[in-house]
C-alpha cells in the first residue's frame, strides 16, 4: 500500500488549539499512547521550533486529508465518490484503521472493476493527488478478508 510519512500529531494539534477560530477540538486516539500524548499537548499548547519546522514542511507536501471542494466530482468520467473514497483513503494511511476504511469502500456501491478507467484518468486535484493511484490503492482493500485487518 502506499507509503506516506507520519504527520507530527502533537504539531498539528498544538496548531489547531491556536488557532482563535477553532472553539472545540476532538482529538481522535486509538491506543493509550495516543491518548496520552493528546493529553500531553494541553500541558504545553506551545509550538516547539522544531514542530514549526515539521509542520512548514508537512505544508509544502501533498496532504494526505481531502479538502472537500468537489472539483473531482465534475471531472470523474466514472463517476465516482472521489472525497468519499479520498476519506477512505486517509482511515487507512493517516489513521492506520484499514478496516474502517473497507468498511467505508464497501458502503460505495462501487463497480466491480473501478480502477480499470482509471488509467487515463483526467482528474487534477487541488491537492496536487494522482487520484487514480490513490483510488486503486484503497479499493484494493474491498479483497482483504477481514479479519486480516486490525
Amino acid at each position: 500500500m502506499g507509503g506516506t510519512k507520519t504527520v507530527n500529531a502533537s504539531a498539528a494539534l498544538k496548531w489547531v488549539l491556536q488557532d482563535p477560530n477553532v472553539h472545540t477540538i476532538i482529538p481522535g486516539f486509538t491506543t493509550f499512547d495516543e491518548m496520552n500524548l493528546d493529553l500531553s499537548v494541553m500541558e504545553n499548547p506551545t509550538l516547539t521550533d522544531s514542530e514549526k519546522k515539521d509542520l512548514q514542511m508537512e505544508a509544502s507536501l501533498p496532504g494526505l486529508y481531502c479538502q472537500g471542494c468537489g472539483q473531482c466530482l465534475k471531472q470523474c468520467l466514472a463517476k465516482l465518490p472521489i472525497p468519499d473514497l479520498m476519506r477512505a483513503y486517509m482511515y487507512a494511511y493517516g489513521y492506520h484503521q484499514p478496516a474502517l476504511a473497507q468498511n467505508l469502500v464497501a458502503s460505495l456501491d462501487l463497480p466491480r472493476q473501478v480502477w480499470e478507467d482509471c488509467f487515463s484518468c483526467p482528474v487534477k486535484c487541488l491537492n496536487r493527488w494522482t487520484v487514480a493511484g490513490k483510488i486503486r490503492d484503497v479499493v484494493r482493500l474491498r479483497g482483504v478478508p477481514s479479519e486480516f485487518l486490525s
